[in-house]
């Protein structure tokens, strides 16, 4: 999935969803997927922000529990309905 820069996605994690849009980033390699850790700026979604895809019990270091923030695999859907990617 290469989508245009502009296309509204959902990203889907551990049963949570948030849409973005894509805004394409040559120094990203292919598959990569970046986010910023934001809340959401959609008034009736304000609880929806990037670190509820993180699973508290099963996303976390073995050394000290910390959460781990990058390198969760994702799957990427086009809103308008278009194939599937997991990244």
């Amino acid at each position: 999935m290469n989508p245009a820069a502009g296309v509204t996605v959902e990203v889907m994690r551990a049963g949570q969803r948030i849409m973005a849009g894509v805004r394409p980033d040559p120094d990203l390699g292919q598959g990569v997927v970046a986010m910023s850790h934001a809340w959401s700026s959609d008034v009736g979604s304000l609880w929806i922000a990037t670190n509820n895809r993180v699973v508290a019990d099963r996303d976390t270091q073995s050394i000290n529990r910390m959460p781990v923030m990058t390198g969760l695999p994702v799957t990427i859907y086009k809103v308008a309905g278009a194939s599937q990617e997991t990244q």
